[in-house]
Formats: structure tokens, C-alpha cells, sequence
């Protein structure tokens, strides 16, 4: 989506492509491993019976500062993954 605007605005980011097997993969394994181990340290507060409620409040006040970096899609999307959180 952002590639799409982007070209549609005739700002396509001058840098050359970033290889994905070298750089960005590395990346994101390192990522995943940090949000996993996130993920476990988070196991009473999503058993609790105010975990949508909470889950709810922090991603309003996640996406009030940060509007400027979300649209409607992504906030959608936030929304339906961090509920999805809470068993």
C-alpha cells in the first residue's frame, strides 16, 4: 500500500533495493524472538478479566500519539490483532 502511494505521489524512495536474505531477515528474526519473549512475560495480564478492556484502552492511547503514523486500516488492524490477544 505504502509502495502504491508512494509511486502515485512520485516519491518512491531514491535508495536502491535493501536485500531482503542478508538485511532485513536477520532483522526481523531478532524481532521475532524479542516479541515472543514479550509475548510470555505478558501471560497474567491477558489471563486477567480486564484484559480486553485494557487491551482496548492501551491501543487508544497508542494510536492518540500516534495518528500522524496510522490510517484508518492500520488502526483497524491493530485493533483486531491486539483483541485477538486476549482469550
Amino acid at each position: 500500500m505504502l509502495l502504491a502511494d508512494w509511486r502515485r505521489a512520485g516519491t518512491v524512495p531514491a535508495h536502491r533495493p535493501i536485500n531482503l536474505a542478508t538485511t532485513i531477515r536477520p532483522e526481523l528474526d531478532r524481532l521475532q524472538k524479542e516479541l515472543v519473549r514479550e509475548l510470555a512475560d505478558t501471560v497474567a495480564v491477558r489471563a486477567s478479566a480486564t484484559c480486553p478492556a485494557d487491551t482496548a484502552k492501551a491501543v487508544g492511547k497508542y494510536l492518540a500519539g500516534h495518528r500522524h503514523d496510522a490510517g484508518s486500516l492500520q488502526e483497524i488492524a491493530l485493533d483486531r490483532a491486539m483483541a485477538a490477544t486476549c482469550p
